[in-house]
């Protein structure tokens, strides 16, 4: 089947479709839109997307099917052991990198670091002077963190467990905390709409609540 018919043929996922393809291909997104209507899908990747589409109108977010993001420019690992990185957050990491210009020495901590999208991102751009920290409170979000620290070529950052500022391995200045914690209490969680709450039922209520 070619790609043109199956996205056709569920006309409220064709964006998602791209994604996905792109994803089991190895595609990037605009290469696909250049090969549209010549990409043909064998049906064993065509019986796979089905599954995806079937999980994506149950409200499984797409991230978490392709168990990817981009963020800044860079591919982040994500599962269900950390928060999906936002576009808004870029936001936070351009003022970070802003602030850092012109710092030559000194210690930057991400707290609540999740994925590691934003320590990282900013360890990416701000160069290799400073010392670099993601904690999390999570093992498991930890891990992901590492992962995506090595594989965006990264390897001055420190992840450490912590609640804050616990640890006491952790130095006692820095010239830069960022934080991007929880927010949401549990009693507006429990009121949202079904269809927004479906959404997030998929992500780590420790990222959330």
């Amino acid at each position: 089947m070619k790609l043109q018919t199956l996205a056709n043929n569920n006309p409220n996922y064709q964006d998602q479709i791209i994604k996905i393809v792109g994803s089991l291909l190895g595609l990037s997104k605009e290469k696909i839109t250049l090969n549209y209507k010549k990409i043909e899908l064998s049906p064993t990747q065509v019986k796979e997307i089905n599954g995806y589409i079937k999980k994506l109108k149950q409200g499984v977010p797409l991230p978490y099917l392709t168990q990817k993001q981009f963020f800044f420019d860079h591919k982040f690992n994500v599962n269900n052991n950390v928060l999906i990185p936002r576009f808004e957050t870029e936001i936070l990491v351009s003022e970070a990198i802003d602030l850092l210009r012109g710092v030559k020495k000194g210690n930057v901590i991400d707290i609540g670091t999740g994925s590691g999208n934003i320590i990282t991102s900013i360890s990416k751009a701000a160069g290799s002077g400073l010392n670099y920290y993601g904690v999390d409170i999570s093992k498991d979000a930890l891990q992901t963190a590492k992962k995506n620290a090595i594989d965006n070529g990264v390897k001055n950052i420190k992840f450490m467990e912590s609640d804050l500022f616990s640890n006491k391995n952790l130095p006692k200045k820095f010239e830069l905390i960022l934080a991007n914690l929880p927010y949401l209490e549990s009693d507006y969680l429990n009121m949202l709409p079904k269809q927004l709450a479906d959404k997030l039922q998929y992500e780590p209520s420790v990222a959330l609540d």
